[in-house]
C-alpha cells in the first residue's frame, strides 16, 4: 500500500488521529523520511531513451502500437505540442524527432475498439441531427453531443483525430475552427427565432415552459436595463414585444390593498384575504416604526388611510426579567419556573435560555452572580431521554459496565436508552467544575471514560428505535396501546403521530412498518393506534 508520507510527516503528525499513529508506530513506520515523487526527466533525457529504442528496434512507430509506456506517452505529448502551440516545441527538437522517423499524425491503431465504437455512435447522432435540422447548430442544452463536438475541434487542432475521422466530419461540413460556446441565451434566442419563422407571431406556447420563462425574463431585464445593446438589437430584429414595465412586488401588494379599501370602505383586512397582503401590511407597520420606510411610500400609504398602529412594545430587558424571577422566588420559594407559566409566559422561556447561555459560556459574570444569589438551578431541563435521578443513572451505568466491560452506552441500550445522554452530561459538568468530587470519585471507581464526547448526538435511527422500544414496553405491560391519547408521555405521542404522517406520505420504510406491525400497530386515516 502506498502511504503519502509527505502529507503525514513527522512535523504534521499531530494532525493524524492517535489510534492511527499508534498502529503505524507498531509496524515501525518511518515518519522522518519523506516519499519524494519521481522527478520529471528532461527533454534531452527522454529523447536519448527514444534514440536508444530506435537503435534497438529500427523504428519508433511500434511504440504507438503496443502497451502504453512512459516513452509512448512522451511521444504523444510531443505530437500534441507540435499541433497545439509552436512555442511548446522548438524547430531543433522537431528536426531531431523527425530524424528518428517521428510521425506527427496519430496512428489509427492507437484508438481502442470500444472508444472507436463510441465515436461512431456520436458521429451517427450528429449525422441524424444534420438530416433533421439541416445545420450543425447543436444547442448547449444537448450536453453530450455538444461536448463531443467541442472535443472534436480540440482533437483536430492537437493532432488526435485520424484522417478517416476528419474525412467523415468534413462530409457533414463540420467547422473545425475554434468556436465560442453557444450561450444559453443564444440557444433560447435561436429556439425563439425558429418559433417565429414557423408560426408567424411571438405567442410562446405554454407547453414550452423554459422558453416562456426566458421570454418573460427578457422583458424584465429590458425594463431594468440589464440587457446588452447587442441582445436588444437581436430581439428587435425578430419583433420581440418587450411589453410594459413590470410592477414591483411592493406596488402589486399596494394595489391589492388599495382595491380592498375601495371595495369595503375600511382598511382592515380579514384573514380570508390573500395572506401575502397581510404579511405585506405587517411589514409596512414594522418598517414604519423602525424608520425604514421611505417618505414617498409613507405618503402613498397615508393617502389610502393606512393604519400604522401604535409602536410595538419593546422586549423586556434582562434586569426586568430578573426582577420578575425575584417575584416568582418570593411567591414559590424556588426559581424553577415551568415552561408554560400562565402568570408570565415569557419568564419560563427566559429561565431556560439563561441555562443554555450558561452552559455555552455566553452569560456575563455579573449576571451569573445575580442569579446564583437567588439559588438559581443551572441544571438543564430534562429531555425525553433523561428522566432518572443521578443515583439511579449511576447504578444503571454500573450494571452496564459489569455486563459489557466498558462504560460507554449508546441509545440502543434497551435496558436504559437514556443512559448515553446522562454519561455525556457528566463529562460536560466535570469539565466545567460543576460535578462534585464525590460523584467524580464514584464514576472513576467503575472505569468511567472521561475523554469521551460531552454531548451525545443521536442518529435518526437511534431516536426511532428508542421511541419504538418505549412503545413496545408499554404494549408488553398493558397488552395494548389504546389510542394515541392514552400513550405514556407527550414525546411518545408526538413520535407515533409522526409515524402516522410518514406512513400516509409513504415515507415509512418497510422494515419500520414490519416492526410496528409486530407489536400490533396499525394506522387509520386520522389516528395512529395499537390493537
Amino acid at each position: 500500500m502506498y502511504f503519502k508520507r509527505d502529507n503525514y510527516n513527522y512535523e504534521n503528525r499531530a494532525s493524524v488521529p492517535e489510534h492511527r499513529v499508534a498502529k503505524l508506530n507498531s509496524i515501525g513506520f518511518d515518519w522522518k523520511t519523506p516519499v519524494n515523487r519521481v522527478p520529471q526527466k528532461s527533454w534531452a533525457e527522454m529523447y536519448d531513451q527514444l534514440a536508444s529504442y530506435h537503435a534497438k528496434n529500427g523504428t519508433i512507430q511500434s511504440l504507438d502500437e503496443g502497451k502504453r509506456t512512459v516513452l509512448a506517452s512522451w511521444m504523444a505529448k510531443q505530437r500534441a505540442a507540435y499541433h497545439r502551440d509552436p512555442r511548446e516545441i522548438t524547430p531543433e527538437q522537431i528536426s531531431q524527432l523527425e530524424e528518428l522517423g517521428m510521425d506527427w499524425t496519430k496512428s489509427e491503431k492507437t484508438i481502442p475498439a470500444g472508444k472507436k465504437r463510441r465515436w461512431e455512435d456520436f458521429y451517427m447522432s450528429l449525422k441524424q441531427f444534420v438530416q433533421e435540422h439541416g445545420n450543425l447548430d447543436v444547442l448547449e442544452s444537448d450536453r453530450s453531443l455538444y461536448s463531443w463536438m467541442v472535443y472534436q475541434r480540440r482533437a483536430y487542432h492537437t493532432g488526435r483525430l485520424s484522417s478517416e475521422q476528419i474525412g467523415q466530419l468534413e462530409e457533414l461540413a463540420f467547422d473545425f475552427s475554434e468556436k465560442p460556446k453557444i450561450s444559453k441565451w443564444q440557444g433560447h434566442y435561436n429556439k425563439f427565432k425558429e418559433w417565429k419563422a414557423t408560426n408567424g407571431d411571438l405567442e410562446v406556447p405554454i407547453a414550452d415552459e423554459s422558453l416562456l420563462k426566458w421570454a418573460d425574463y427578457q422583458r424584465k431585464s429590458y425594463h431594468s436595463k440589464r440587457l446588452s445593446p447587442e441582445q436588444i438589437e437581436l430581439l428587435n430584429a425578430i419583433g420581440f414585444d418587450f411589453g410594459d414595465p413590470p410592477k414591483s412586488r411592493w406596488q402589486e401588494q399596494y394595489d391589492k390593498f388599495k382595491e380592498w379599501k375601495a371595495t369595503n370602505g375600511d382598511i382592515g383586512i380579514p384573514m380570508a384575504t390573500d395572506r401575502s397582503v397581510l404579511q405585506w401590511a405587517s411589514y409596512q407597520r414594522k418598517a414604519y416604526h423602525l424608520d425604514q420606510l421611505s417618505p414617498e411610500r409613507i405618503e402613498r400609504l397615508n393617502a389610502v388611510g393606512f393604519d400604522f398602529g401604535p409602536p410595538p412594545p419593546k422586549p423586556p430587558t434582562w434586569d426586568e426579567m430578573f426582577h420578575a424571577l425575584g417575584e416568582f422566588l418570593l411567591e414559590k420559594g424556588h426559581t424553577n419556573v415551568p415552561p408554560k407559566y400562565k402568570a408570565n409566559p415569557a419568564l419560563g422561556s427566559w429561565v431556560a435560555n439563561q441555562k443554555e447561555l450558561y452552559h455555552q459560556e455566553k452569560l456575563e459574570e455579573n449576571q451569573i452572580k445575580q442569579l446564583e444569589a437567588y439559588g438559581f438551578d443551572w441544571t438543564l431541563s430534562p429531555t425525553p431521554f433523561s428522566k432518572h435521578s443521578w443515583d439511579e443513572n449511576y447504578e444503571a451505568l454500573k450494571a452496564f459496565q459489569d455486563a459489557t466491560g466498558h462504560a460507554n452506552p449508546t441509545a440502543l441500550y434497551e435496558e436504559n436508552p437514556d443512559l448515553c445522554v446522562w454519561v455525556a452530561r457528566q463529562r460536560h459538568y466535570a469539565t466545567k467544575g460543576k460535578l462534585s468530587e464525590d460523584k467524580v470519585a464514584k464514576l472513576t471507581s467503575i472505569g468511567f471514560d472521561w475523554s469521551g464526547p460531552r454531548r451525545y448526538k443521536f442518529s435518526k435511527e437511534e431516536i426511532w428505535l428508542v421511541f419504538f422500544r418505549k412503545l413496545k414496553k408499554f404494549q408488553q405491560e398493558y397488552g395494548h396501546c389504546g389510542t394515541i391519547d392514552e400513550l405514556p408521555d407527550s414525546a411518545l405521542m408526538d413520535w407515533i403521530g409522526r409515524q402516522h404522517v410518514h406512513y400516509l406520505k409513504r415515507k415509512l420504510d418497510d422494515d419500520k412498518i414490519r416492526k410496528l406491525e409486530s407489536i400490533g400497530a396499525y394506522f387509520t386515516d386520522f389516528v395512529s393506534c395499537c390493537i
